[in-house]
């Protein structure tokens, strides 16, 4: 189920908070008013966080053996104690029409747990879009090595990956900002995001901008991303799509307009109601392209929804490829979601390197031609009329060399 028709027809959208940082999320989203057409599930192998989450949905991961007390941080501990939820996981997402997998990298449960989370997702063949925050720079390399690592697998088993960075904080908060205060800032604004793009991708009836949009600019593309949500009301009178404008510009997880202006990709989406002019919705999408690089491309959706009536709301997603030819990245995944172990991915001009599980017990694959493996059943990824779901050894003929 790769269609935006689906999604809007059927309206349910999962978000699942993984972690601590992801079920902070959620309890921002459950006191966001109009976020209350999502539907929340929390994951967590911390009792007390659960406990404490106003969040209906809760799955207590690994309480049997770890008495409640989380993973330490300890990656391989929370993931298995996530993946022996994979029955309830899939209870909470059946019927979803996108799943969408919140949390934070570098931790455990969050970094190993929204993995197992998004391969439930598309096991079922629910699109899945996993936004995850990267640490602040004085949380130390080892947390931002748990992060480097983690990103390929979420690369291979997310439609969309949207990695944003939590430092992107430090240019709206002051200086003697309390630590607390950036976690809750950071929480709130993630949520924020969440919301902001499962909207863009509900609302599509004028300029369609859908998740087919989304998936072919940032899928298994190494990048980062900012988001930002603006949004007006009546009371900021004829100008209210200015209004929105700014407040996106200064959303804190963006990082401004100079970011806006470096970013390769910028997906914006405009939702209003029954009241919201051509001649408003054009002035706004103008001015962004201004702020635009010369060589972004832009993508843009304008909507409308009785829900907005008086509201204006802006939403936009920034990406940054990490390299220049990342846009012609190669990845062979042989990933499989309940065999982590077997797993191998490689990824040429690319800040992510090669990694290998279990060399000494690595199986010799039979290597058939043109084949689609694992994406058989899955959308095409179409750069310059080839499919770079099919190895490229596969796609130019090349003979493999088996060293005999």
């Amino acid at each position: 189920m790769d269609s935006m028709t689906d999604i809007k027809e059927k309206g349910k959208v999962v978000v699942v908070g993984v972690g601590g940082s992801g079920v902070g999320v959620l309890n921002c989203l459950h006191a966001m008013s109009e976020a209350a057409n999502l539907d929340l599930v929390a994951i967590d192998t911390d009792e007390r966080s659960l406990n404490e989450s106003p969040v209906t949905c809760k799955i207590a991961a690994g309480f049997k053996w770890s008495n409640g007390l989380g993973c330490g941080g300890e990656v391989i501990k929370a993931q298995r104690a996530v993946a022996t939820e994979r029955p309830k996981i899939r209870k909470a997402i059946e019927g979803a029409s996108l799943v969408i997998v919140v949390g934070g990298l570098g931790g455990g449960t969050g970094t190993s747990g929204g993995r197992i989370v998004a391969g439930s997702a598309k096991d079922k063949g629910i699109p899945v879009i996993t936004i995850m925050t990267t640490p602040f720079a004085f949380e130390g390399q080892g947390r931002r090595k748990v992060c480097d690592d983690a990103i390929g697998d979420i690369l291979v088993i997310s439609d969309v990956f949207l990695p944003i960075p939590n430092d992107l904080l430090y240019s709206m908060m002051e200086s003697d900002a309390s630590l607390e205060e950036a976690f809750k800032l950071a929480d709130l604004e993630v949520a924020r995001s969440v919301f902001g793009v499962s909207e863009m991708l509900r609302c599509r009836n004028l300029l369609s901008s859908d998740f087919a949009d989304l998936k072919s600019v940032l899928n298994r593309v190494d990048h980062t991303c900012s988001v930002g949500v603006g949004v007006s009301t009546a009371e900021d009178g004829e100008h209210r799509c200015h209004a929105a404008l700014e407040r996106m510009i200064n959303s804190p997880l963006l990082g401004g307009s100079e970011l806006v202006n470096d970013a390769d990709v910028l997906f914006v989406s405009l939702i209003g109601g029954s009241d919201l002019e051509i001649g408003e919705t054009k002035k706004t999408f103008e001015a962004i392209e201004r702020m635009a690089g010369a060589n972004s491309r832009v993508i843009v959706g304008a909507n409308t929804d009785s829900l907005y009536d008086g509201i204006v709301q802006l939403t936009i997603v920034t990406a940054k490829y990490l390299n220049d030819k990342d846009k012609e990245v190669d990845t062979v995944s042989l990933f499989t979601a309940d065999k982590p172990k077997t797993q191998k991915i490689v990824r040429k001009n690319s800040r992510l390197k090669e990694k290998e599980f279990d060399p000494e017990g690595q199986l010799e694959f039979d290597l058939q031609p043109i084949s689609r493996g694992l994406f058989t059943n899955t959308e095409p990824t179409n750069y310059n009329h080839e499919d770079l779901d099919i190895p490229t050894f596969q796609r130019r003929g090349e003979i493999i060399d088996q060293g005999t």
